[in-house]
């Protein structure tokens, strides 16, 4: 009993050290980013930067522990999803939390996740991956009208060539190298789909089919940190092939952090996505963060209840793969309605936010009222932190969101450990 307390002393000590960290100033030769650095600013409500629950947390309680246990005995992996729109797209505040998560303590970096490779969808791509493709390919995203099958990423893309290639390799640009020993294309798997060829063949180890999953895996024997797939036409019956995401996996311990977003997507564009459940099964996700919002309250046509409504439809929607995980919602950022008006609908969105979390035991980050609250977004832009359309951040603003973020979900654990303690 008393080794048992002494080893949750120390892990409470070591991270309460941890949050110290965040509070170090660099000195002469230190660079700007040691350990933890980030700007301050007067107009940012850092006494609002936490998580706030409702009266259970023991969603979130089964989350901390697993923490506990990676850190303290280097096992299990924590898979995080982050889910959204086009903040969530160009995985720059969403890269920031990643690499923040991943670092702050050794052991924590898992593998790169699940992604999408938005250029064959001729549109951004996140920054810290790279590709190349071969083929004609053809779109589709669920914030379109047309109907087409979806899942997890909310985009697909669609080719009747008889051969092309997919190619994913570290961006030059890239925080961190990555690497894996597994590999899971998903995509259409039915009979008329067709085949998928590994490009370095003589590494692998295993491949199969998994229909209830919807997913091609190939197990090798030794870790790459490039992808080269080579899509062909094997059979007469096989007639197109469609991919929905590729996710990236190692055996090592860590947590890894799996970031999903469409440019323009409001809840009901994921509402579409009828393979998402099946999709994030597999991935087994720990936490989801839902940062959708945004795009459904840019608009006078707003309903607060219409919003209730399909957020729960979303969230029973992903009830099938959830097990014990855990949701945090965040809130909207300040917006401006035609770069003139305050957003209004932001205060409703935060409002149903902290319902459902009341509801159902999940957390909220309110990043509305973190960042300033209403017509804040006016003086981010001023400061360099906005875009002119003061709905977008800039990098440094994306940045330092990431920073907030990842200091609240910190602040939590911490309170997790205390309770141990105590």
């Amino acid at each position: 009993m008393k080794e048992k307390q002494s080893k949750i002393q120390i892990l409470y000590l070591m991270s309460v050290a941890f949050i110290l960290l965040l509070q170090i100033k660099p000195v002469n030769g230190q660079s700007a980013d040691y350990p933890f650095q980030k700007p301050t600013y007067k107009f940012i409500r850092y006494d609002l930067n936490r998580l706030q629950f409702g009266k259970d947390s023991s969603q979130f309680e089964n989350f901390f522990m697993k923490l506990d246990r990676l850190i303290h005995k280097g096992e299990g992996n924590i898979n995080i999803v982050h889910i959204g729109g086009s903040h969530v797209q160009a995985d720059i505040h969403s890269g920031e939390l990643r690499r923040r998560l991943q670092m702050f303590y050794p052991g924590n970096k898992g593998s790169r996740g699940f992604l999408f490779p938005y250029k064959m969808a001729k549109t951004n791509n996140p920054g810290n991956f790279s590709m190349n493709y071969t083929g004609r390919w053809t779109a589709c995203r669920n914030v379109q009208a047309n109907y087409c099958t979806l899942g997890l990423s909310g985009i697909s893309v669609t080719t009747t060539d008889t051969i092309s290639s997919i190619t994913l390799y570290p961006s030059q640009s890239n925080y961190m190298e990555y690497d894996y020993n597994r590999v899971r294309i998903f995509h259409q798997t039915t009979a008329d789909s067709y085949s998928i060829e590994f490009g370095n063949p003589e590494a692998v180890t295993s491949a199969y089919v998994n229909p209830d999953g919807g997913y091609t895996e190939f197990t090798l024997n030794r870790h790459l940190n490039e992808l080269i797939l080579f899509i062909r036409k094997t059979a007469p019956e096989q007639q197109s092939f469609t991919l929905y995401g590729i996710q990236f996996i190692n055996d090592d311990p860590g947590i890894t952090y799996h970031s999903i977003g469409v440019n323009g997507a409001a809840v009901p564009s994921y509402l579409k996505c009828i393979l998402l459940a099946k999709h994030l099964k597999v991935i087994d996700p720990d936490l989801i963060i839902l940062s959708i919002g945004v795009n459904d309250a840019h608009g006078k046509n707003f309903s607060a209840d219409a919003f209730r409504v399909n957020y729960e439809s979303l969230i029973q929607m992903m009830k099938p793969a959830l097990k014990d995980a855990t949701v945090l919602f965040t809130t909207n950022n300040d917006t401006y309605l035609s770069r003139k008006y305050p957003n209004r609908n932001a205060l409703q969105v935060r409002e149903v936010m902290l319902q459902l979390a009341e509801k159902y035991g999940y957390g909220v980050w309110d990043l509305h009222s973190i960042m300033g609250g209403l017509g804040s977004m006016s003086t981010w832009e001023h400061e360099g932190l906005a875009a002119s359309d003061r709905v977008h951040f800039t990098r440094a603003g994306y940045t330092l969101i990431g920073d907030l973020m990842f200091e609240a979900i910190l602040k939590s654990y911490v309170n997790h450990l205390t309770s141990l303690k105590d």
